[in-house]
């Protein structure tokens, strides 16, 4: 043997030495590997918001993908048989039925199935993150309807959006979620369902167009009152996780065949003379003004159809023929684009060259003129689209209007190249979209939208000008999501329209007199309760009574509504009579629940003060207002939002 070896030991001595060495290695490494994997976990667990906002980030982008290719079938179908259609009558007739049937189908599955999941669900979640309450509202069937409903109605033709749907879904699914046995801790907090529904309007939006960043600036401006800053991490991760998961699946499929932007654009790094600001300034101006005009044709058509005694209008299916019929119409009167889906109209609106001969998707743009035919596809879109959001259907509305304010930035854009060759219709068209939308939502994340939607940031400062100037030139008081909310009567937080307004004392927003502030002595008897309540003319906006000291000296202790007067007189375990036949006064403090009191409010609390407080904190239907401690009146909120919406403050 070597010699090296034998001051050593012998090979046959090594092996189990060495084998031991690894085995202890490796079962150490596995102890610790186990033990990381348990912390991990319980670190998980114990901060599960995490998880369920990863969770809820991803399934939702997979179910709007899901939804999306659904649709694509349906839609390619149609596709087919309205390249039959253009041969013969009877083509178009079974096209012409077929699309009908479909839009009733919507009807019927969102009736029958889940009736809370009719309109877009912006407004809905407005108020229930306000801490409102709409019961089913994210419930199972609603979830059913929604989906089912949504794809009918995407599928019938009728010309309406998926943001606020996808919205709404997300939150289902987040709601749904905090019932698994992982998530009591979130289920119980309110603060965290909050922020985990608000995140999930965030990624409705982000699994919509795949934009996280516009997605969570989107879901702050139109579903919040008030926006906790804590919120926004939450909400940009979900986001995220959204965003990856709808880019991932783009590679599948066919209804995203664009994976790196949903709209491709090629545009110069400064694409712009900047002696054509004051064009964009124009055009900005002009799509905003059209876009108030969009939100109270809106307002007028909705009060129309509720206020009409016709079956044609009335009745939620023949509403749906009609309108189905109008769209059909439409549609067969100009082109090919006017069947195209939405997207594939932006993707040719924002092509850089001659949409004549360069347009992906249609060819017949010029036919018979470019100029026309996009003017009259604006226009028709633009009555078609707020027709299609009366119907009682999963619908939402910032895709089509988006798809009209590109149309008329492109219109402008072609005019102007038709002037000075050198410019560019397809920057017109981004600036018109930002512009418009704008002025109908009211909200300024557009402009960020479009930048993630295009992958580009040529047109930065324009699109930038275009949602400030187009938000500002609308001309109304409520954009359209509160006008949705306000059909609907959801309760929500008055917004102050007027500078003047922020330091208004609340005296001269109350109501007074005895008639409109109704108070109850602290100790007081049967009869003086059934007096009161006689003399009350009852407000459901205002049926909290003030307790006080005395009705002389009106000292405000609390509060008590009037349900529970009415349950104290038919307490049959008080004893309002005496055996000497006297009446017995109780103590409305002490046989009434104090926890609810409607909060007192100085006399010199200013408006901005007051909804500081309800956005905050206490939100009430009714604060009442003292004077050193006296009941001097009543701020109604209901109030405060009617004076909002009609301006006057």
């Amino acid at each position: 043997s070597s010699p090296v070896y034998n001051n050593l030991y012998s090979f046959s001595d090594a092996e189990p030495l060495a084998s031991n060495y690894w085995t202890d290695r490796l079962r150490t490494f596995t102890f610790q590997a186990i033990d990381f994997c348990d912390r991990f976990w319980e670190r998980i667990m114990l901060e599960s918001t995490w998880l369920l906002l990863f969770v809820v980030g991803v399934l939702s982008s997979v179910l709007a993908w899901a939804l999306d290719e659904f649709v694509q079938v349906l839609l390619y179908s149609k596709e087919q048989l309205a390249h039959f259609a253009k041969e013969s009558l009877y083509t178009k007739l079974l096209f012409a039925v077929f699309s009908i049937f479909l839009a009733i189908s919507a009807v019927y599955t969102t009736r029958s199935v889940g009736p809370l999941a009719a309109g877009s669900g912006i407004p809905q979640m407005k108020s229930i993150l306000a801490g409102f309450s709409i019961p089913g509202y994210l419930s199972i069937r609603t979830l059913i309807a929604k989906i089912f409903g949504l794809v009918f109605a995407l599928a019938s033709g009728v010309v309406i959006g998926t943001e606020g749907p996808f919205v709404h879904l997300s939150c289902i699914i987040a709601s749904q979620m905090l019932h698994l046995p992982g998530f009591n801790e979130v289920r119980e907090s309110p603060t965290l369902t909050r922020q985990i529904l608000a995140a999930a309007c965030a990624v409705g939006v982000s699994s919509c167009f795949g934009s996280p960043i516009g997605g969570v600036l989107f879901s702050i401006e139109v579903t919040s009152s008030y926006y906790h800053v804590d919120d926004y991490w939450k909400g940009f991760f979900c986001a995220v996780c959204g965003a990856f998961t709808f880019k991932e699946l783009s590679y599948f499929g066919t209804s995203r065949n664009n994976i790196i932007s949903l709209f491709t654009t090629d545009f110069e790094p400064l694409p712009y003379a900047f002696a054509e600001l004051p064009f964009f300034v124009v055009l900005s101006l002009i799509c905003g003004y059209i876009g108030g005009l969009y939100v109270k044709f809106y307002n007028f058509v909705s009060r129309t159809i509720r206020e009409s005694d016709s079956i044609l209008l009335a009745n939620d299916y023949c509403l749906a023929i009609v309108v189905s019929t109008l769209t059909l119409v439409a549609n067969f009167s100009l082109g090919e684009f006017m069947l195209m889906p939405l997207r594939n109209v932006v993707d040719d609106l924002f092509i850089s060259g001659n949409m004549a001969n360069e347009a992906r998707h249609a060819g017949n743009w010029d036919e018979p003129s470019v100029f026309f035919n996009l003017f009259l596809f604006a226009v028709l879109k633009f009555a078609l689209s707020v027709l299609g959001n009366m119907l009682r259907i999963p619908c939402g509305i910032f895709t089509p209007v988006f798809v009209v304010g590109a149309t008329f930035g492109r219109l402008f854009g072609e005019i102007m190249h038709l002037v000075v060759d050198s410019t560019l219709p397809a920057g017109y068209s981004l600036v018109g979209a930002a512009a418009f939308t704008a002025g109908v939502t009211g909200t300024v994340s557009p402009a960020v939208i479009i930048f993630e939607l295009t992958n580009q940031l040529s047109y930065m400062l324009p699109v930038l000008l275009a949602v400030l100037l187009g938000r500002s030139s609308a001309y109304v008081n409520v954009f359209l999501y509160e006008s949705m909310g306000k059909s609907r009567n959801l309760p929500t937080f008055p917004r102050i329209t007027r500078q003047s307004s922020y330091e208004t004392p609340i005296t001269k927003l109350m109501r007074s007199g005895p008639c409109n502030v109704q108070c109850v002595p602290r100790y007081a008897s049967r009869r003086d309760i059934e007096n009161i309540l006689a003399e009350t003319s009852f407000d459901s906006e205002a049926t909290d009574f003030a307790i006080v000291d005395s009705l002389e000296s009106r000292f405000y202790l609390g509060s008590v509504t009037s349900t529970q007067l009415i349950a104290l007189l038919d307490n049959s375990e008080l004893v309002w009579e005496s055996s000497l036949g006297d009446t017995v006064k109780v103590d409305l403090t002490e046989v009434c629940s104090m926890d609810e009191s409607v909060p007192s409010l100085r006399d010199n609390t200013t408006l901005s003060e007051l909804l500081r407080l309800a956005y905050a904190s206490i939100y009430a239907k009714s604060y009442f207002v003292t004077d050193n401690g006296r009941v001097i009146g009543k701020v109604v909120t209901a109030d405060l939002v009617q004076k909002c919406n009609n301006g006057i403050i």
